[in-house]
C-alpha cells in the first residue's frame, strides 16, 4: 500500500514539474508575441505613407487611362466626320 502512496506522490511531483515547465513555456511565449505584436505595430505605421502613396498613384493612372480613352474616342469621331 505504502509503494502504491509513493508512487501517486511520483506521479502527481512528476505533473507538478510537467505543469512548470508549461508554464515557462508559456510566459516565453506570451512575451514573445508581445514583442511580435510591438514590431507589427511599428511596420504597421511605417506602410502608411506606403499606403497613400498607392492611393494616389492608382488615381492618376485611372484618370490618365480615362484621359486617354476619351482623348481616343475624340479623335475617333473627329476622324470619322473629317475634320482634321
Amino acid at each position: 500500500m505504502e509503494q502504491k502512496l509513493d508512487r501517486i506522490n511520483e506521479n502527481i511531483e512528476s505533473i507538478k514539474d510537467k505543469i512548470q515547465e508549461i508554464n515557462v513555456t508559456l510566459a516565453e511565449q506570451h512575451l514573445s508575441l508581445k514583442e511580435h505584436i510591438r514590431r507589427t505595430e511599428l511596420l504597421e505605421k511605417k506602410m502608411e505613407p506606403v499606403e497613400k502613396h498607392v492611393v494616389m498613384v492608382n488615381t492618376v493612372v485611372k484618370f490618365l487611362i480615362t484621359g486617354a480613352a476619351f482623348l481616343a474616342a475624340v479623335g475617333g469621331i473627329m476622324m470619322k466626320f473629317g475634320h482634321h
